[in-house]
């Protein structure tokens, strides 16, 4: 199965990864305003530390891949 953690108060990005360490996670993914004002994704793998940028729309089925 999978499993998504995130926090709903405001924290500090490396204590974020730190926690995503801790859990063993695959994955992180930050999401961001791209330069047209369109919510992007940003994959990291923190195994291999290849990162893709996913628009917010397709997460779900990038995600499927996992």
């Amino acid at each position: 199965g999978k499993a998504i953690e995130f926090s709903t108060g405001p924290l500090k990005s490396d204590k974020q990864f730190k926690r995503a360490l801790e859990m063993k996670s695959k994955f992180t993914v930050r999401v961001e305003k791209s330069s047209d004002g369109a919510l992007v994704c940003r994959c990291k793998n923190l195994q291999t530390r290849d990162e893709t940028t996913v628009p917010a729309t397709e997460l779900a089925g990038w995600a499927a891949g996992w």
